[in-house]
């Protein structure tokens, strides 16, 4: 979404370009000590923010390659040395959403 509230595409699937940017907007926001994600997830349709700023908003009309449920889980890449941290997790159950 733009600010004024339009729907804005700020890339294509895969263009590493654009996410690049859209992340490196929404980390660079006064870089608060944590960063705040947000990912509202309702039935077919996904959203995520990212400091506010929204970096995903995806509806996924793939009935027969859709996951409609799961697991949640919290990833740290391999690599050298590094940590991470989580806090103030919360989760919301919403009414089953219809899909296509």
């Amino acid at each position: 979404m733009s600010p004024e509230g339009k729907k804005q595409v700020v890339g294509t699937v895969g263009d590493a370009a654009a996410i690049a940017a859209t992340y490196e907007k929404a980390l660079t926001q006064d870089n608060p000590p944590w960063n705040e994600y947000v990912i509202l997830a309702k039935g077919n349709h996904l959203q995520h923010w990212v400091n506010g700023v929204q970096t995903i908003d995806l509806t996924d009309d793939d009935p027969k390659g859709r996951l409609l449920s799961g697991i949640i889980a919290l990833q740290i890449h391999a690599g050298g040395p590094m940590g991470v941290e989580f806090k103030d997790l919360r989760l919301k159950k919403y009414e089953a959403a219809a899909t296509q």
